[in-house]
């Protein structure tokens, strides 16, 4: 995933007293304590990358809004071109070659409806993040706690982690197709270690010259869709593709589910790219429209693309189809497969690289005291460590995993931004150890329990193997609901009825917002 994230890049050193709370995030002081101290190279770098001048954190509450309005330079046009970049990658074309078994018809549709579902919650964290100028991580503590959103820093750091992996993945069967034949174990190993130590590398150092790297990258790639778009209409009729017969797969409403978890995993991001925005509204719109556009073109190039694959490979499953063979087939007939394949490499570098940083920033949640550098080198090692045990058959199972964590808990921070506060947040609390959102002993009880519900009855919707055959437990959802909707809609309506009945912390804010 993983792509183009902009990430929260204001690492701290503390130069006072270290009495400071569990999990406080040095993004500014809090009140009495001593002024800090910034590490000026991993947000000039951020800066450099994104094509945006520097600055500085205050050392006041004051200061740093102001700081912040200075700062936010993003409309909602380059909000919408920043997604709409992130979203044209390999790994969402071959997503897209996955909702085959319900056909072209049936598939545009639901992507299309689920690009308009998982995006609101894509745009309201966006929003969020512009109104408070906070990342996604700090907003967390508003409806988790200042120590429970602990919790799901550690689960965006473990997605993040396996999104470098799978960028890695993709990569080496990219690479693996230029040369005409599998990669012996040693070339593999060789190609990720490579591929997973120049991401590493560009996490942590940066360069000015990068971004111009990054910006011919994703130019580039947007030129490869439009070709690859036209390349497959060439080679075949809209009319050929509808009469391929479709391939035996997942029911409808899961590869829904696999969809919207597509956008989900963006969602723990949002706020990173937001609190940049003129306004909330170009934060909202703009991010959702971005992604949408993006999104959805390269979804139904990648089903177009994978039923091209099952008219050339009659009976042959479509997860067969190695994401980088999305682009090698839309371009062969035009003698640009070569090119393509390179891109798909170039865009891995300038994409994981992203991942990468952002679990330094969501670990720096966790131990605000850590190198940032050391971590990115952590978070880095681990990515590429964990590409040499998955492959892309468990890429699915992953994605519906990030829906199961991921969905209930912004149901939550959803529910509790629009109906238990009202659409304010006092963003200066998120740093108060003694405030309101420290609620008992740093901990939202009512959010970690209809979180911790929400997850149980995605599981048991969704009714994994391992539930079935160790448990005995089936399904309870009809492969018509799927999970997303009981999932959410359900967590919600707890989270909404345990802060009524026993969130007393949970007031709402008002004159401190």
């Amino acid at each position: 995933m993983a792509n183009g994230v902009l990430l929260e890049r204001h690492f701290y050193r503390f130069a006072g007293s270290s009495t400071d709370p569990l999990n406080l995030i040095r993004v500014m002081p809090t009140k009495g304590m001593q002024h800090l101290s910034i590490s000026p190279a991993p947000t000039q770098i951020f800066c450099e990358v994104m094509g945006m001048s520097s600055f500085d954190t205050a050392s006041t509450a004051e200061n740093a809004r102001a700081k912040k309005n200075a700062a936010s330079k993003l409309s909602g046009l380059d909000l919408a071109l920043l997604w709409f970049g992130a979203a044209v990658v390999v790994d969402e074309l071959w997503s897209g070659a996955q909702v085959a078994p319900v056909g072209i018809a049936l598939g545009i549709v639901l992507i299309v409806a689920g690009r308009l579902t998982g995006n609101l919650l894509l745009g309201l964290v966006a929003k969020m993040g512009a109104e408070t100028g906070r990342p996604t991580m700090v907003l967390s503590r508003a409806s988790f706690g200042i120590r429970g959103s602990i919790i799901p820093a550690l689960c965006n750091i473990a997605q993040l982690i396996g999104w470098t992996a799978y960028m890695l993945v993709v990569a080496s069967e990219a690479i693996a197709l230029v040369f005409g034949r599998e990669l012996t174990t040693g070339e593999d190993i060789l190609v990720k270690l490579i591929i997973g130590a120049i991401t590493t590398a560009w996490a942590v150092g940066g360069s000015r010259y990068w971004k111009i790297a990054h910006r011919i990258a994703v130019a580039l790639l947007l030129a490869l869709s439009i070709v690859m778009t036209y390349s497959i209409f060439r080679e075949h009729s809209f009319a050929s593709l509808m009469a391929v017969p479709r391939p035996e797969g997942h029911p409808p409403m899961l590869i829904f589910d696999v969809i919207v978890a597509m956008a989900i995993s963006w969602v723990p991001l949002a706020a990173d790219y937001g609190r940049f925005a003129t306004s909330a509204r170009a934060a909202a719109h703009g991010t959702y429209w971005g992604y949408f556009a993006g999104s959805t073109w390269m979804y139904i190039v990648g089903l177009l693309g994978g039923f091209a694959f099952l008219a050339a490979n009659p009976g042959t499953p479509v997860y067969e189809l190695a994401p980088g063979a999305v682009v090698l087939g839309s371009l062969s007939a035009m003698k640009l497969a070569v090119a393509g394949l390179i891109l798909v490499v170039v865009s891995t570098i300038t994409t994981t690289f992203l991942d990468i940083y952002s679990t330094a920033a969501s670990a720096l949640n966790i131990v605000p005291n850590a190198n940032e550098k050391m971590l990115t080198i952590v978070g880095g090692a681990l990515g590429t460590l964990l590409a040499f045990f998955i492959n892309m058959h468990s890429y699915v199972p992953f994605l519906l995993l990030i829906g199961v964590v991921f969905l209930p808990m912004f149901a939550v921070i959803a529910t509790d931004y629009l109906f238990i506060k009202r659409g304010r947040i006092a963003s200066d609390e998120l740093f108060n150890s003694r405030g309101i959102y420290w609620y008992s002993g740093g901990f939202n009880i009512a959010a970690i329990v209809s979180w911790v519900v929400g997850m149980a009855i995605s599981i048991w919707a969704e009714a994994p193997l391992w539930l079935s055959e160790i448990f005995g437990v089936e399904t309870w959802a009809p492969f018509f609901l799927g999970k997303t909707i009981p999932s959410f809609f359900i967590t919600a309506a707890l989270y909404y009825i345990l802060s009524q009945l026993f969130g007393k912390r949970t007031e709402r804010v008002s004159e401190k917002a």
